[in-house]
C-alpha cells in the first residue's frame, strides 16, 4: 500500500460506484444531463461542496489546493480533472500539505494533470506542446476506442 498523498488508495480495492451507493450517489450529484451539469458537478469537488465525483472518490487533497485556479480553468473549459499535482522541488518530509515518507527526508515531485476532454482539444494540446513546450511538457491521451497518442517515444524521453 501506497504512504504517498498522491496516490493514497493504490494497493486498497476500489470500486467507483456500488449498487448499494447509488441513492448516494444520486443525492450527492444529481442527475446530470448536459455537458453543463457534468461540468458543474466537477467544479463543486474542486471547491469542496461536494466530497467525491465518479472518478474521485475523496475530497481534493491538500497538496492540490495550492493549484485550484489551475484545476478550476480546465474544468471551466470542459477539461473534467480527476487526478492532479503540484511541482514540490526539496520540501521537508515532514510538510504539513505536501511531505510524506521518512523523517528528515525532501520531496521531489513532477507536477501532473489527468483530465477528460474532446478528441478535438487534444489535436490543439498536441500541436500546442509541440510547438511550446521545448521538451519539459509531456502528454498521454486516451480514447474510448483505445486510441493511444503521447509525446513521448517508445525509446521514452
Amino acid at each position: 500500500m501506497s504512504v504517498s498523498p498522491t496516490y493514497p488508495l493504490v494497493g486498497r480495492s476500489t470500486t467507483l460506484i456500488a449498487a448499494s451507493q447509488r441513492n448516494e450517489a444520486i443525492v450527492q450529484w444529481g442527475n446530470p444531463t448536459t455537458l453543463e451539469d457534468l461540468t458543474q458537478i466537477f467544479l463543486d469537488h474542486l471547491n469542496s461542496k461536494i466530497p467525491t465525483t465518479p472518478f474521485s472518490p475523496s475530497p481534493l487533497s491538500p497538496e492540490s489546493l495550492t493549484i485550484l485556479s489551475h484545476l478550476e480553468k480546465l474544468t471551466k473549459r470542459g477539461w473534467w480533472t480527476v487526478g492532479s499535482q503540484p511541482a514540490v522541488d526539496g520540501a521537508s518530509s515532514s510538510d504539513s500539505v505536501v511531505g510524506w515518507g521518512p523523517r528528515s527526508g525532501y520531496v521531489f515531485q513532477k507536477c501532473f494533470v489527468e483530465f477528460f476532454c474532446e478528441e478535438a482539444d487534444v489535436e490543439v494540446i498536441e500541436k500546442r506542446i509541440r510547438a511550446h513546450g521545448n521538451g519539459w511538457v509531456h502528454y498521454f491521451a486516451c480514447s474510448s476506442e483505445v486510441r493511444a497518442v503521447s509525446s513521448i517515444s517508445d525509446a521514452g524521453c
